[in-house]
């Protein structure tokens, strides 16, 4: 009883104090791209998204949970921009097909993506050059490079600021590469869904790094760095300028924004890395480990102490008839052994082949040979003692030896 309100103290004593300092430790901030609607951490989306609104007027904006495909095949939209923000963009065929006849027939696409791949690059024939302008930290739990500097502006007079907008480093920096022969000759080529291609900004070594294809009737919109667009920029005015300015040359209308390929992204990770990644989470698993760690420590002696064995009862009906038999052979009352056997012997008969003992004449021969599979005249002998054993008075040991012998012949090799 002390020891089990010692061990309930001493674990309530190392919860709190586990719940304190995680409490009162500095919290660490989540440099994680997701890149999503939903996160507020510094590259989420959460403002951008919550911003669209002031952005595009009276347009309806909505998140798209599903593919492409699914989202838009048999769904004739008119005058609908979609918009995807995320670190890379390979979308398979089936989608990549949609979002091109989605193009085709009028629509826009905005994407925001530091790497792009697949049928859907492939079909416009789009190639991206990527380049380490100096040293660089990392992205994802680390710090911020503060020393390098992506700097970017738009090429229209009309939207170019005095003042270049400057990123600090977010990794290895993407531009495309449209100024090769094959890929102007594609958009110059009257047969050709990609008719035109314009660059609408540059960075500091003017590579185009925001273009807008022609894609039949529609416009595809393709920036190589998605990161402009997140929370920690969208904090900064000047910033949030370059953002809103992006996003100008998107008409009005339907706004999608897709958040599908970023869920399918977060599903790859396990449970505990989940857990792991959200501190409240981690924290609660961490307790729980040394709750049950202490519990088992705390009762491990308990669970190992000797288990006394406890003999099984014995049957020791076999020894009592042994005792009793032995004790009427040893006062010669044969009579009475022999008709204990008789009468067992008869009761065997009855319980196994259902058969009356009232009457042991040539009929109850018959009837035993038959079903016990044994000689007539064995079977006729042995009621033959037995009606003698039963007619007598007095038994000697010799026909006592001599009916046992019979019954046990007669139980060995019945059926």
């Amino acid at each position: 009883m002390i020891r089990d309100r010692i061990f309930a103290i001493s674990l309530f004593v190392s919860i709190l104090l586990i719940l304190l300092i995680g409490i009162t430790r500095p919290r660490e901030i989540d440099w994680t791209p997701t890149l999503s609607a939903n996160d507020k951490i510094p590259f989420g989306n959460y403002i951008l998204y919550h911003s669209l609104g002031d952005i595009f007027g009276d347009s309806s904006v909505f998140i798209n949970d599903n593919s492409p495909y699914l989202f838009l095949h048999d769904d004739d939209r008119q005058n609908t921009t979609m918009i995807f923000i995320q670190p890379d963009f390979r979308p398979p065929l089936m989608d990549a097909r949609e979002l091109l006849s989605f193009v085709a027939s009028g629509n826009n696409l905005f994407i925001a993506a530091q790497g792009m791949g697949g049928d859907f690059s492939d079909t416009l024939m789009l190639r991206e050059r990527s380049y380490w302008p100096g040293r660089f930290i990392g992205m994802g739990n680390q710090q911020i490079d503060t020393e390098n500097r992506y700097v970017v502006n738009f090429t229209s007079p009309g939207l170019k600021a005095d003042t270049d907008y400057r990123y600090r480093g977010a990794g290895n920096y993407m531009h495309y590469k449209i100024d090769d022969t094959t890929f102007l000759q594609r958009a110059n080529d009257g047969d050709s869904l990609l008719t035109e291609v314009t660059v609408l900004g540059t960075d500091q070594w003017k590579h185009p790094d925001f273009i807008r294809l022609k894609y039949g009737v529609g416009y595809i919109f393709l920036h190589s760095y998605p990161y402009a667009f997140s929370n920690y920029y969208m904090l900064k005015p000047h910033n949030r300028e370059y953002v809103a300015k992006c996003l100008s040359y998107l008409p009005k209308g339907n706004i999608v924004w897709d958040e599908f390929y970023k869920r399918e992204d977060s599903a790859t990770h396990t449970p505990l890395s989940f857990i792991l990644s959200k501190e409240p989470l981690r924290w609660a698993y961490y307790v729980t480990i040394f709750s049950l760690l202490a519990y088992v420590l705390f009762n491990i002696k308990r669970r190992q102490r000797r288990i006394p064995v406890i003999d099984p009862y014995r049957n020791t009906s076999l020894e009592f008839v042994r005792t009793v038999g032995t004790l009427y052979y040893n006062q010669g009352d044969h009579k009475n052994i022999a008709m204990k056997q008789v009468t067992y012997l008869l009761e065997f008969i009855r319980n196994r082949y259902r058969l009356s003992t009232l009457e042991l004449g040539d009929e109850f021969v018959r009837k035993v040979s038959y079903k016990s599979g044994l000689e007539a005249d064995r079977v006729a002998l042995l009621v033959t003692m037995i009606g003698g054993i039963q007619a007598k008075s007095w038994v000697s040991s010799t026909e006592l030896i001599d009916l046992n012998e019979n019954i046990e012949y007669f139980k060995k090799h019945c059926q």
